[in-house]
């Protein structure tokens, strides 16, 4: 019983004694005297090789849909996953972009890449075969 009420009352007074930082304009950051944007841009940062990427795709496109229709929504391959593979499904994204096809090569390549890793989105031959399948 003593021991319960002695881990409550430290717990009590630990967390009296936290506090958020108050951070100052001038001592912890700047503010910086740039053009502002004339529209909302949501950028996302993500990986085919990345598991929580490949749990959020349908989020995203959820947030797609609910945007307003001055916002731009852009995708950024990271290329530092996926080992060797990482530099070449982000050309192939890039690629994808150009074509018009985005969307339809995110929806091939996440799920393959989370259950076939080992044996067909390490070889450069997948890559190339994308533009078949969007």
């Amino acid at each position: 019983m003593f021991k319960k009420f002695f881990v409550l009352l430290s717990a009590i007074l630990f967390s009296v004694s936290v506090q958020a930082a108050q951070f100052k304009e001038g001592d912890h950051y700047k503010v910086l005297d740039l053009p502002k944007s004339s529209s909302p841009l949501v950028t996302e940062f993500y990986s085919f090789y990345c598991p929580a990427c490949n749990r959020f795709e349908p989020m995203i496109q959820e947030l797609k849909k609910t945007l307003p229709d001055n916002a731009k929504f852009q995708k950024n391959h990271v290329s530092f996953m996926g080992g060797s593979m990482g530099e070449s499904m982000s050309k192939a994204y890039a690629t994808a972009v150009v074509l018009g096809v985005e969307d339809k090569i995110t929806l091939c390549c996440l799920p393959v890449s989370m259950t076939c890793k080992s044996r067909h989105v390490t070889m450069p031959s997948y890559v190339r075969s994308l533009s078949t399948k969007a």
